[in-house]
């Protein structure tokens, strides 16, 4: 009788310790969850500005062209000019 007793409370106490192993896991893996949302949130913020900043620097690259292209003509434009004048 004594022996059924203990076997009993002591498998009431390894569902209690079961229970707060699974409850401690569970407030791990929300605590991960968190976390890993958070990470996931803060990559993409990060992805979303370093694909602005390449756009704008693409845009300044592309209009600083555009004007050396211009002034390469227009010296180029002179420079023919001149040989036609000197001929």
């Amino acid at each position: 009788m004594i022996e059924s007793l203990l076997i009993a409370v002591g498998l009431i106490v390894l569902v209690i310790f079961l229970q707060m192993q699974t409850k401690t896991s569970n407030n791990s893996n929300i605590q991960f969850k968190t976390s890993l949302d958070e990470k996931i949130k803060s990559i993409h913020d990060e992805i979303a500005r370093n694909r602005d900043e390449s756009n704008k620097n693409s845009l300044e690259n592309r209009q600083e062209l555009s004007k050396t292209l211009y002034q390469f003509e227009e010296k180029f434009g002179k420079n023919i000019k001149d040989v036609k004048e000197t001929i």
